[in-house]
Order: structure tokens, then sequence, then C-alpha cells
């Protein structure tokens, strides 16, 4: 997706902050491991705002998300991929 086409989609203005926010830092596999609580406070928006945005953006098409894991077990940051 051409980052200008996302101004005309019809998604409430927090998905599309998030979505390019989350573009902004991908790498050329479409790809960054930001964490929710970074993208809230970069964005100033509250963290349950972010993963309403995300949920959106992973419903509707524009990204997808894969839990990344620590060698303890413990939970790592997701990694974002951007599809559109």
């Amino acid at each position: 997706m051409i980052n200008g086409q996302i101004y005309s989609a019809d998604l409430p203005e927090r998905d599309k902050v998030v979505y390019l926010y989350l573009k902004e830092r991908c790498g050329k596999k479409n790809e960054c491991y930001t964490a929710m609580k970074t993208v809230a406070g970069d964005l100033h928006l509250c963290r349950k705002t972010v993963q309403r945005a995300v949920g959106d953006l992973i419903e509707y098409g524009y990204i997808k998300t894969e839990q990344r894991w620590r060698e303890n077990g413990g939970r790592s940051t997701l990694v974002y991929s951007i599809l559109k």
C-alpha cells in the first residue's frame, strides 16, 4: 500500500496513526519489533487504544503479528508485519 492510501481508508484515526508509526519503523522485510508500551508512549496514546488499533489493523488485513519468545520461555515483543 502506498502510504497516502491509508489516509483515505475507512479506518479510525487511531488505526491510521498506529499503522504509519509501525510502517515507519519497518526494515526491508516490512517487519518491526516495537513494544506496544513504546508505541503508546511515543504516540501519547493509552496502551488499550494501541491494542484496539492493532486489532483493527489485523482484522482489516493491514498488518499481522507474531509473538516472540525469550530463551527462558517468557514473552518478548511482537513482530509486526506490514501487509498493505
